[in-house]
């Protein structure tokens, strides 16, 4: 129930993953204003209100949100999607003129962890390890390579178009399917999700780094794993960039050695996971902005927790 007079605008907030994050704000107290491109999506049920929206790269999508804004009377923007990032970034000052604020790290942070192939040069510069990364452009003698190789979007989300390939035919044909496609080193290991809270100034307050046990494209099973070098290596890359706000990072570990794979700046869709482990990430971030006398507290962490997911059905 509502208790607040506070009106939180969530994007992205239609899709199942975003179900627990919603909920999560409400049972905070805050107004939920929810916005997506789907009409008919399962997250707009849970929210005080939804509207549908243009996608992020349409003309009128700025405008739209600032309507909805106005008309919900919303104090501050908690972005879900990545396409959004960079729009709501680049007209930040007209909603900080109306009193909304956004919680987004810097632009040029967001331009950096977007775009894949610009983020493995940055990590390549700072002698961050990741996997070796090319443009099609690059590859002169496919047949010579090393596979498995994976094939992606170099601007993407999630799973999506994302597939391995064993030879220089799969190579070629994938190069052409996937829009803007970079071509990377096949990891194996466990992967991990690191969830990360900083402050507005860039310095990091909590990590909790989870292994993904079970995923499709969405990890629906995981179990917390506070490994102290993944913690620290997390930590100094966030703060050179810096990340602000929720940001969580994806590696992976392999014979005691790490690389990472994307960095995005912006909750991950399963943040609720690390909340069950004991910090709860959306609720903090939404305090330290709407509250000037915040002081964040770190709390336990239940480091080897294991927690599943699933999904419910609703009938309408």
């Amino acid at each position: 129930m509502k208790k607040s007079n506070i009106n939180i605008m969530f994007t992205g907030a239609g899709g199942p993953v975003s179900v627990s994050i919603i909920k999560l704000i409400r049972e905070a107290g805050y107004g939920i204003v929810g916005v997506d491109t789907e009409k008919d999506s399962v997250g707009g049920l849970f929210c005080d209100s939804f509207y549908r929206v243009p996608k992020a790269n349409h003309a009128d999508y700025i405008d739209t949100i600032l309507s909805v804004c106005d008309r919900e009377r919303v104090r501050l923007i908690v972005p879900g999607v990545d396409e959004e990032l960079i729009a709501l970034g680049r007209t930040r000052d007209v909603f900080l003129n109306k009193g909304i604020d956004i919680i987004l790290s810097d632009q040029k942070v967001i331009e950096i962890c977007n775009d894949k192939y610009e983020m493995f040069l940055y990590l390549k510069e700072k002698g961050f390890p990741s996997p070796n990364t090319y443009l099609p452009k690059e590859i002169k003698k496919p047949d010579v390579l090393t596979y498995p190789l994976v094939v992606k979007p170099k601007v993407g989300r999630g799973s999506r178009d994302i597939y391995n390939v064993n030879n220089g035919n799969e190579l070629l044909f994938f190069s052409r399917y996937v829009n803007e496609p970079i071509i990377q080193e096949y990891l194996g290991g466990q992967e991990y999700t690191v969830d990360m809270l900083s402050n507005r100034q860039g310095e990091v307050l909590a990590i909790v780094p989870r292994k993904r046990l079970l995923s499709k494209g969405v990890s629906i099973k995981g179990v917390v794993d506070m490994n102290p070098e993944i913690i620290h290596a997390c930590r100094v890359i966030a703060e050179s960039l810096p990340l602000s706000g929720p940001s969580n990072i994806q590696l992976f570990l392999n014979n005691g050695s790490f690389k990472f794979v994307e960095i995005n700046p912006r909750l991950s869709g399963t943040v609720i996971l690390t909340v069950m482990a004991g910090l709860n990430i959306p609720v903090e971030i939404i305090r330290m902005y709407m509250d000037e006398n915040y002081t964040f507290r770190f709390g336990h962490i239940k480091d080897k927790l294991m927690i599943q997911r699933y999904w419910q059905e609703i009938i309408q």
